[in-house]
């Protein structure tokens, strides 16, 4: 306490960010000692407001420090490398920051091919997370934003050449923590026999100096009494405890566990994606790896260059596609067109087309799902396709059911059953959706005379009226 009635004295309190804080970054911790070592500041950098605000400045910024001045808890150089480390912790454009849960795998590590500028990584409530470069906003001097991009498709890459690298070691991999694990059984089971030693020398101690005491001193008898119960209660009590840690950790890994670890180590794809694996492990094993990931997205179509820099040098070069707005922007949009047109023009349906473009591997804009009866159809408009009612497939003499039913003064549904049953020539059209009825002059005079006729016995009472002249060849 530095004033007040407890001027002096030692206070102890509860840890919370800003002590600990204070502790990592005070020099006297490491033995030195300093003075000024804050940098005040009250105007607010982005507006006219005040506030109260203070940073600690780098030791080599402080006004007056003398190293090896007071007892050191820890050494100057551990003292650099805590506050490299908490820089290094936080995220910003010069640290990648420590590992985070949040669903994006690759932050921190992304840098933007055009600028060498390391991408940030965005949330938002309703839609995937993304990576995106932000220097065109902080930069008024470049052409124009250098593009973002979701983050499935990176990390997914990503994901697989890690696992790909990590493969041919999952076997030692195994083998190696096995060995740990039983090593760590081993240390631990010491720690307790030391703990145990311990107990039992302090309880024969107390005993021998309970035992020499002489007769006559009866208070010195008493408290050396109390002590020597104190040491057999904290001795029965470090056994029960070790008796509790003896029974629920075994001192050795049984066959059927080292077979479940083996198991496990040739199925390390499966333990990436499983949801018990968090992504702060996910990230970190990533980090371990690679070193850094430059991309770079292309402004007109769906393709990002990818460059994975690993630990050690050696760089990797792929390609993925990311999500675009709209067709047009898709690399093989002029193919896909051709290939609606030529499924178009043998007459499929909107939703057979839509199933044969899935086949043939073709993506939507946004490379979710699949190609459907409706995307199809907005596709068929933007192209400029017509529907089979709307184009040029009449022959001579031919008929659309609607337009006959409506010369002859008939509803549809009975030129339809005419043509059910024979009575009139028709054909369908490529895609078998529509019929095409053929009826020249002669057949519309039979047809209009049929048109009066009614009942069950029609083709019997009137034979002529029901049987079509011969179509003549075209």
């Amino acid at each position: 306490m530095h004033k007040g009635a407890r001027k002096g004295e030692l206070e102890w309190r509860l840890p919370t960010p800003a002590r600990v804080s204070n502790i990592l970054h005070h020099p006297i911790y490491a033995g030195a000692y300093a003075y000024g070592m804050r940098r005040y500041n009250k105007m607010h950098r982005n507006s006219d407001g005040v506030e109260s605000k203070s940073w600690f400045l780098k030791p080599d910024d402080i006004g007056i420090l003398i190293k090896d001045k007071v007892p050191a808890y820890i050494s100057w150089e551990q003292f650099e490398s805590n506050l490299k480390q908490i820089a290094e912790n936080r995220s910003s454009y010069e640290n990648k920051g420590t590992p985070r849960r949040g669903q994006a795998l690759l932050a921190g590590l992304v840098e933007c091919g055009r600028c060498q500028r390391k991408m940030t990584t965005s949330y938002k409530t309703d839609k995937l997370p993304t990576y995106a470069c932000n220097e065109f906003f902080r930069n008024q001097e470049m052409a124009g934003h250098c593009g973002r991009m979701a983050t499935k498709s990176l990390d997914e890459l990503v994901s697989q050449q890690v696992l790909k690298a990590i493969e041919p070691a999952a076997l030692e991999l195994s083998i190696a923590s096995i060995a740990d694990i039983d090593s760590e059984r081993k240390r631990l089971h010491l720690e307790w026999d030391r703990r145990l030693q311990r107990a039992r020398y302090e309880c024969e101690k107390a005993e021998r100096q309970y035992r020499s005491v002489e007769p006559e001193h009866r208070l010195v008898a008493r408290t050396l009494e109390t002590a020597w119960e104190t040491s057999l209660a904290e001795m029965q009590k470090t056994q029960e405890e070790y008796r509790r840690f003896d029974q629920m950790t075994p001192k050795q890994l049984s066959q059927e566990d080292i077979q479940a670890i083996r198991d496990l180590s040739s199925s390390i794809p499966s333990l990436w994606l499983s949801a018990t694996t968090a992504n702060e492990d996910r990230k970190r094993i990533i980090r371990a790896m690679i070193d850094k990931i430059t991309v770079v997205p292309s402004l007109e179509n769906e393709n990002v260059d990818v460059t994975i820099q690993w630990h050690g040098g050696f760089h990797s070069q792929h390609l993925i596609y990311k999500a675009v707005g709209s067709y047009r922007q898709l690399q093989e949009y002029d193919r896909l067109c051709e290939r609606i047109r030529e499924l178009h023009t043998k007459g499929w349906h909107h939703q057979a087309i839509a199933e044969q473009l899935n086949k043939d591997g073709f993506v939507p804009p946004r490379r979710r799902g699949v190609f459907t009866y409706q995307n199809v159809g907005e596709l068929i408009r933007n192209i400029g396709l017509q529907g089979e009612l709307f184009q040029d497939v009449l022959r001579a003499n031919e008929w659309w059911i609607p337009d006959l039913s409506t010369k002859l003064g008939v509803i549809q549904q009975r030129v339809h059953y005419w043509a059910k049953q024979g009575w009139v020539h028709y054909r369908k059209t490529p895609s078998n959706k529509h019929w095409i009825v053929w009826a020249d002059k002669e057949e519309l005079r039979r047809l209009r005379k049929l048109c009066k006729t009614s009942g069950s016995y029609t083709a019997k009472n009137h034979p002529e009226l029901v049987t079509p002249k011969p179509r003549p060849s075209r």
